[in-house]
């Protein structure tokens, strides 16, 4: 099927220009600290769950070192999601694009990491605010969720390994380092590909975290750990950034042995992310 698109209006080149600027005040305000800047960008009339939820992130984003952290517009993936929601409120206008994060943690990311969210956006009195991140996820669009955005992140480093955990979870933080390098001498004893120097581990502090993290639509209480990744197509095909999630509620509580099997096997899927293409 051959079709021809529309070009786009001048209206919507100037909302988007507008949008993006409020996308631009969140990245500012996350390099700056500045908090207040950041919660501007909430709609005054939104639900006081995301508001809170704004918050925790803004905190949470402001405990994990950035070396990069860009928020993106695209328009060119959905041009918008918000079908009948000015019924719902009372404003100017209601737009509901896919917002795209690229950002690196630090002495972490080698590539960037990739995250997809579905922000509603409303103008008020000629002012773009952002109002939900939720209305599409039962269209199986979720805004992507990290640890992050729980609230402030505490972490530890070893030779090879950043752990990313709350803070009441630092002892088994620790305790998950050390098994995660005696599982990487493992790997390298036995791969014949490079390994990547650093890879992150994310230890929720929940099954929920963790399921809302994965956007899981299957029960997790049967697994104990997972390897992540997404796919950038902007110029063919790249892996990003990867993670590795425990389910620790499970992990914590097996034999030395099968958490060390476990985290051997995670990363055997990290190290082929990049050579296994689509």
């Amino acid at each position: 099927v051959a079709a021809t698109l529309v070009p786009g209006t001048a209206a919507a080149q100037s909302r988007d220009e507008a949008v993006q600027a409020v996308l631009d005040a969140l990245e500012a305000a996350v390099r700056t600290g500045d908090r207040a800047a950041f919660l501007d960008t909430v709609d005054p009339g939104a639900s006081e769950e995301f508001k809170a939820h704004q918050a925790a992130l803004f905190d949470g984003l402001r405990t994990v070192p950035m070396s990069k952290f860009e928020l993106v517009l695209r328009t060119d993936e959905f041009a918008d999601l918000a079908v009948g929601l000015d019924e719902r409120y009372t404003a100017d206008e209601v737009f509901l694009p896919a917002v795209e994060s690229r950002y690196r943690i630090e002495g972490v990311d080698s590539i960037d990491a990739l995250d997809g969210f579905f922000y509603t956006f409303l103008r008020r009195d000629g002012r773009w605010r952002i109002v939900s991140h939720t209305h599409v996820e039962d269209l199986g669009l979720p805004s992507a969720r990290n640890l992050w955005d729980y609230g402030p992140v505490a972490r530890s480093r070893s030779a090879h390994f950043t752990v990313f955990f709350q803070p009441s979870d630092r002892e088994r933080a620790e305790a998950l380092l050390r098994l995660a390098e005696e599982a990487r001498e493992r790997l390298a004893a036995g791969f014949d590909e490079p390994l990547p120097d650093e890879i992150p581990l994310i230890l929720p502090h929940s099954v929920d975290q963790l399921a809302e993290m994965l956007q899981a639509t299957f029960d997790l209480t049967n697994f104990v750990a997972f390897a992540a990744v997404s796919v950038d197509r902007d110029d063919g095909w790249e892996a990003t950034a990867p993670r590795v999630f425990a389910q620790d509620v499970n992990l914590a509580r097996s034999r030395r042995s099968f958490q060390l099997e476990t985290l051997h096997h995670e990363f055997i899927h990290v190290a082929a992310f990049p050579l296994a293409g689509p």
